[in-house]
Parts: structure tokens; C-alpha cells; sequence
């Protein structure tokens, strides 16, 4: 009996709980093949994603390496399963490594028995074309020639597995690091701060490596990449960190931006005195997507 509760014997007026659950089932919204859903085991759980990703837009497709650093919870366990669907040409690098792919999940199993706070890394390769949803690509065609040209990621809820081998689920958060290769003419953005701000550039190609890393452990959800020929707008800063935001070149101008987003950083100052909590993350970037996002998602 609950403190504070006033039981009652079971009666006309109060059936007592065992009518109260049929009831509730009888009543439910569900379809009858709905099967319940609950979070994975987190026996083992990642704790670092270092994300090497290639970007071909027209071919809509991309090249990705995942390095996960997992950490054990608990003793005795052998094997991790990351969501990924529709992914080709899978491989773990780590040959000592068993995996299995049913097209939805990666199930890696060790050799032998982890022990409770030990880490250790696998590295999975592969690729993905023209993904079902979580990674959208825009760029002119027959139909639309003035599109811009531009990719963005589009995760919640849970969205990432369509690109990203991951545990992808709000539960698990992973701290990031990217290295990203696209078109030498187009801004890469991602989570966290930029790294080698002059980026890694292999002339013979025409191509660019761009490396960002966030240390604030973050949702699978909330992961975001945008590649695309971008206009910037200097917003400022908020707190000493820049406030900056981007659109597509051939439908906006800075000037654009400016009347959209120029507010921005004098409403960080409101809402963090307001909120008595500073902004924890390294920036504060907003970028407008074409088309394949629907509507607006925020992202650490």
C-alpha cells in the first residue's frame, strides 16, 4: 500500500487491478501486432565515435569508417550490435573479430570474455548509397537546375542507423570526432569545434578533408553533418564563442541571413541570463537545408 493511498476492497464501484489492467488492454491504441519495444542492453556501450566519412553528392552515396571505443559495464560479455540498414560492403578491420550483418544489425563478437570497465575499439568499414532517410542530398537536376548543391544528416528519432553504424538510441551518448572529405569548394560543418581550420586538401583530386570534435558526450540523434556551397553570415559571438549561420548560395545572400539570424547571439545573452546557465557547447551555427529535412531540428 502506498503512503498516503486509501485502499479500498475490490467491489461494483472499484473492480480492484486485475479489471483495471484488462481494461486497459481491452482500451489500448495499439494495433494487436504491435510488439512492445525497449531500449538494447547496455552491457556493452560506446562511449567515442571517430567518424571518417567521404561524400560523394552526385552519386548520392557515401564512403564511412566508424572507430567505436567501447567500455564493458559489466563482466562476461562477449558481443555488441549496432543498428545498420541497407549498408554494402561491410568489413570490421580488427581481424580477430567475428560479425554478422542481417542488413539492420552488426552483431561484432570478441574471442574472449570482457571484464567490467575495460575498453577496447572496432573499426567498421562501408558504404551506403542513396540512403531511405537520415542523410539528404540536393543538387540540380532535369526538374530543378537551380538547386544548390548540399547534403545534410536528418536523425531524430532514431534515423542515424540509415548511415552510421551506431547503438542509435537517445540512451547512448558518444563523444565525437569527424574527418570528412567532399568537393574542395563546398563548407563542411559538424558537432563540436573545427580542427586544422585550414583544412587537408589533395589537389589531384579536387577534394578536401575537414576535421571537427565535440567532448560533450551526445545522442546519436543529435549528431549533425551539412556539406554544400554555403553564403556565411557573421552573427558575432555569445560568451566569447562564435555565433554564425549559412544557407545555400544561389537562393540567399549574407544580407538574407542577416534579417533571419542577426538576432541570434542578443538571444543567447537573454536566454543563458535567464536560464542562469551558459551555452556548454564550443559555437552556436545554424544552417537553412533545401529540401529532404523536414522542418527545423535542433543539434548540439
Amino acid at each position: 500500500l502506498a503512503a498516503g493511498g486509501n485502499a479500498k476492497m475490490p467491489c461494483a464501484e472499484h473492480p480492484g487491478p486485475a479489471l483495471w489492467a484488462a481494461h486497459d488492454e481491452a482500451a489500448s491504441f495499439a494495433a494487436p501486432q504491435v510488439r512492445p519495444k525497449y531500449a538494447r542492453d547496455l552491457g556493452l556501450e560506446p562511449r567515442h565515435m571517430d567518424i571518417r566519412l567521404s561524400i560523394d553528392l552526385a552519386a548520392r552515396s557515401l564512403a564511412v569508417q566508424v572507430t567505436l571505443t567501447v567500455q564493458a559495464r559489466r563482466s562476461g560479455l562477449r558481443s555488441l550490435q549496432l543498428d545498420a540498414v541497407d549498408f554494402h560492403e561491410v568489413a570490421v578491420a580488427e581481424s580477430a573479430l567475428r560479425f554478422d550483418y542481417d542488413n539492420r544489425l552488426i552483431t561484432v563478437t570478441w574471442p574472449d570474455q570482457w571484464s567490467r570497465g575495460e575498453r577496447r575499439k572496432v573499426t567498421i568499414s562501408y558504404r551506403v548509397r542513396d540512403p531511405l532517410t537520415g542523410f539528404a542530398f540536393v543538387q540540380p537536376d532535369d526538374h530543378y537546375p537551380d538547386q544548390p548543391r548540399m547534403a545534410s544528416t536528418d536523425h531524430e528519432t532514431e534515423r542515424a542507423r540509415y548511415w552510421l553504424a551506431c547503438v542509435d538510441h537517445p540512451s547512448v551518448r558518444t563523444t565525437l570526432s569527424f574527418a570528412i572529405e567532399t568537393d574542395q569548394d563546398l563548407t563542411v560543418l559538424a558537432n563540436g569545434e573545427q580542427k586544422f581550420p585550414n583544412h587537408d586538401v589533395v589537389p589531384a583530386s579536387g577534394r578536401k578533408w575537414t576535421y571537427w570534435e565535440l567532448d560533450y558526450p551526445c545522442p546519436s540523434y543529435l549528431i549533425c553533418i551539412a556539406a554544400g556551397d554555403f553564403v556565411q553570415a557573421d552573427g558575432g559571438s555569445h560568451q566569447g564563442k562564435p555565433v554564425l549561420a549559412f544557407a545555400p548560395r544561389v537562393f540567399y545572400t549574407e544580407a538574407n541571413l542577416q534579417l533571419s539570424f542577426g538576432a541570434t547571439a542578443e538571444l543567447l545573452d537573454w536566454m543563458t541570463q535567464k536560464l542562469r546557465r551558459p551555452l556548454p557547447w564550443p559555437k552556436y551555427y545554424q544552417f537553412a537545408f533545401a529540401g529532404g529535412v523536414g522542418g527545423a531540428m535542433e543539434n548540439i
